[in-house]
């Protein structure tokens, strides 16, 4: 997997976004999928509701090119969530599971694009707590968040004492 990281203003964090990455890919994916990933994180720093997007840069119907943005305003701890959170999204993208199509609108003129999660067809404007594709990736951003500060307990302890201290002083 390829992580490329723009627009963050600290090294660290960088540094533990990547990591982060490459463990929550793990839980998610096949190491044959994660090889022939590109991941693009990009940093933005708005005050507003919006803690991260997950957009698939190539068309294909299993896209393997990603720009995950987070947005820096909120705790570390909220980042490394929102960053497992967008994770599910790259899986569900790049196994087939969510995408979008453009449809014939029934005046059979007009186009609309619409997501497709599992071979079904949902209204774009379906409310955002009703979209399964983001009822998944909310049951699992804890699980998964949980499971990278474990890991770094059982397996890397300065990572994850790096971790602490960078949390520590973050904003």
């Amino acid at each position: 997997m390829k992580i490329t990281a723009h627009k963050f203003k600290n090294r660290s964090l960088i540094n533990f976004l990547k990591y982060a990455s490459v463990h929550y890919a793990s839980l998610l994916m096949t190491k044959r999928l994660i090889a022939n990933l590109k991941i693009k994180l990009i940093g933005f720093d708005h005050d507003d509701e919006y803690s991260g997007f997950c957009t698939s840069v190539d068309t294909r119907r299993y896209p393997r090119e990603f720009e995950i943005e987070l947005n820096t305003s909120f705790s570390f701890e909220k980042i490394l969530t929102t960053l497992a959170h967008e994770f599910v999204h790259v899986k569900q993208f790049a196994r087939g599971e969510l995408g979008e199509k453009l449809i014939k609108l029934p005046d059979k003129t007009s186009k609309q694009t619409t997501t497709v999660w599992k071979r079904e067809y949902f209204d774009p404007d379906i409310d955002y707590d009703k979209r399964p594709w983001e009822l998944e990736a909310q049951s699992m951003e804890d699980i998964m968040y949980y499971d990278l500060i474990e890991h770094c307990f059982l397996n890397n302890k300065s990572q994850l004492e790096k971790m602490l201290l960078f949390n520590h002083f973050y904003k």
